[in-house]
């Protein structure tokens, strides 16, 4: 029934863009990580959304990026899901007893 199923704050889309803002302009998305300075290669290079990306450019031109990124984009998305499955239901139980 998809009237029972929660609706999205507005208060939430802000938080999460403060979040994912950061992450997606600090990240292998747009520019090449050699040309950065090495302070910020550090942290693009564990950026997990460089790993996505990167990933993504490996499964689709075979050139960019290395079967590393794909293992380690399955086991980052996998650990944010670990993490937030059990804190979603909860709120879910909560929110609905």
């Amino acid at each position: 029934d998809l009237h029972s199923f929660p609706t999205r704050r507005s208060s939430d889309l802000p938080g999460s863009v403060i979040v994912l803002f950061p992450l997606t302009f600090l990240s292998s998305a747009m520019v090449p990580v050699g040309t950065l300075p090495s302070w910020l290669q550090v942290f693009v290079r564990h950026n997990p959304v460089s790993h996505i990306i990167d990933s993504s450019r490996y499964l689709l031109d075979g050139a960019t990026g290395s079967a590393r990124d794909v293992y380690m984009a399955i086991i980052g998305s996998l650990v944010v899901l670990a993490a937030m499955a059990p804190l979603t239901i909860a709120r879910y139980q909560r929110r609905n007893a």
